[in-house]
Order: structure tokens, then sequence, then C-alpha cells
């Protein structure tokens, strides 16, 4: 349910594994069924609970003194925090699952959210040999739940390390496995990102991947990429000189993030809004 975008299902699960435990206690599904919880709640942007439910699964997991389920708890708190915008907080709860991981499971899962998180503050380097180690791992066990997503934001990596050729590589492949896998948010997710890198050369494809990646964001309801994505098409309308259309979705990409909470890109969002053009009469503008 969580890969496949079925997240009003994760948390009717949730809600029972929740009551059928309250009879019989099992410290490994608690931990792992509140960290799939909060990372449903990451596509969705819902960042508090996303937040509330890492911190419930680690609260728990050092309390019972498990070490992988204290190292698996610490990443998905690292991974909500960088999907919100705090990557220096992924940056800091990466280390610690790194610190504390033991068995190659462990260490694939911190180095996950570690890697990730270093690419999000431009040390991209570092992020992505950690990021290429964990997909190393995931591999060799055959473990999709992990190769698909490490596939992706490696690709994302590679992309902002201002390595396309390889960004393409990675995310197209992410693509395929996510597509083969019905994993729909990271269809959305390696769309919108080969759609940016398509925007230098190819402003034709990087319209059809915006337009697929926003199609299911949209039905799976991941507001936060979704918003990225609008960020993105407007580019493309901007390069087209489509100012009206570039504000629309630059607007609706800013009513989204700070609906969310989502920390770093309203900023980011209203700096190029404000640089934009006057819009003419009859569209919308954004307000003082």
């Amino acid at each position: 349910y969580l890969y496949r975008g079925y997240f009003e299902r994760v948390f009717a699960v949730k809600k029972e594994l929740l009551r059928v435990l309250e009879q019989q206690f099992n410290i490994g599904w608690y931990v792992r069924g509140l960290c799939v919880s909060s990372r449903a709640n990451m596509y969705l942007g819902h960042w508090k609970e996303a937040i509330d439910d890492a911190k419930k699964a680690l609260k728990a997991a050092e309390e019972s003194s498990e070490n992988s389920y204290v190292v698996f708890a610490i990443w998905t708190l690292s991974m909500a925090y960088t999907w919100r915008g705090d990557p220096s907080k992924g940056i800091e709860y990466g280390e610690r699952a790194l610190q504390n991981a033991v068995t190659p499971a462990d260490k694939a899962w911190a180095q996950r959210g570690l890697g990730w998180a270093l690419c999000r503050v431009g040390d991209a380097n570092r992020g992505i040999d950690l990021l290429t180690s964990a997909l190393k791992n995931f591999q060799t066990g055959h473990h999709m739940a992990g190769v698909i997503p490490t596939t992706c934001t490696l690709g994302e990596g590679y992309w902002l390390a201002g390595e396309e050729n390889k960004a393409t590589q990675k995310l197209e492949k992410g693509l395929e496995m996510a597509e083969h896998c019905e994993a729909r948010y990271y269809v959305g997710f390696s769309q919108r990102l080969l759609g940016e890198i398509a925007l230098k050369n190819n402003p034709a494809q990087a319209a059809l991947r915006f337009d697929k990646s926003i199609t299911v964001l949209k039905k799976i309801k991941a507001e936060n990429e979704l918003a990225h994505a609008y960020v993105g098409i407007s580019k493309l309308y901007k390069q087209q000189n489509k100012i009206a259309q570039t504000r629309e979705y630059l607007i609706m990409a800013l009513e989204i993030f700070e609906q969310l909470g989502t920390l770093l890109e309203p900023d980011k969002v209203k700096e190029i809004l404000v640089k934009l053009p006057i819009c003419k009469k009859g569209t919308r503008h954004l307000q003082a």
C-alpha cells in the first residue's frame, strides 16, 4: 500500500495493527508499522504526523534495546526532516543512524538517509558515495523496497551534482522499476526530475515528463512532490515566455508548500515570483 500510493489504506492497516498489538505486543511490528505510517505521511507532506510516528517508533525501540529497530527509526526521522526541507536535521539523524548501524541492512538504511540529505545541502560527492553503497546492499538482497527509492534519490543526487547523463540513467532505471512494481510515488518523483533535466535541451520531452508526474502525484495526493512538479513546469512556461502560466503554477506550488509547512521552498518560490514581469489584467498575482 505504501509504495503503490494507497496511503489511506496504510493508515487503516496501522490502526488495525496497533489494535492487535494491544493484545500481543511485538516490538518489531510496532516499530516498522509506525515507520511505514511515518513514510506515508512524508509522501503526503504531513510533516507533523510523519515526525510524531517516527519519534514514537524510536522511543519504543530505544526502550527495547533492539539496535536494528533503533537504527530503522532514526533513519525514518532523517528522511522525514529531509523531505520537510530541513536537511541539516536529516544529516544529524542520518549520522546518528550510521554510527549505530551494525548489520548490512542497518548500514544501507542509514546510508540512504544520510546520503540523500547530504546531496540536498550541496555535499553531493559524499552523498552520492553513500547512496551508491546503500544501493549495492539493497541490490545484493534483492530488496526492491530499498532498490527503487535509492535508485531514484541517487539520480537526484547526480542531478544536483550537475552530472546529468548519470542522473538520467539512474532516474530512467528507477522509473522503469517503479512502473513495473506500481510504485506510484517514485513514478511521479522520477518523471519530475527527468522533466527538470529535459528542460535544457528538449522542452517537448520536459512537457511530457511534467504532465505524467503531475497526473500521478495528483492521483495519490502526494502534495509536496506535486508542488515541486508545479515549480518544474513553471520553468518550462517561463522558457516559452508564457508568464501568466508561469505565475499560475508558481502560486499553486507556493500555496501547497505554505499549507503543508514545508521549509525552504516557499522562499525559493517567492523569490522567483517577484522577479517575474507584472502579470496582465485577469491573471492571479502574489499578494503582498
